[in-house]
C-alpha cells in the first residue's frame, strides 16, 4: 500500500521502472551508494 511500480517500454525498446511511494518504505530498498542522492532529490523536490 505504500509503494507502487510500473514498467514502461519507450520508443526505442528500453524498459524503465518507475516507483513511487513513502520515503520510509522506498529508501531502505535503494543501494547504499545512492541513498544520499535520493535524499538530495527528495529535498530539492520538496522546495
Amino acid at each position: 500500500r505504500k509503494r507502487m511500480s510500473v514498467i514502461v517500454e519507450d520508443s526505442v525498446g528500453d524498459l524503465w521502472l518507475y516507483t513511487k511511494g513513502a520515503d520510509n518504505v522506498v529508501l531502505p530498498l535503494i543501494s547504499e551508494g545512492k541513498v544520499r542522492d535520493a535524499e538530495n532529490h527528495l529535498a530539492d523536490f520538496s522546495k
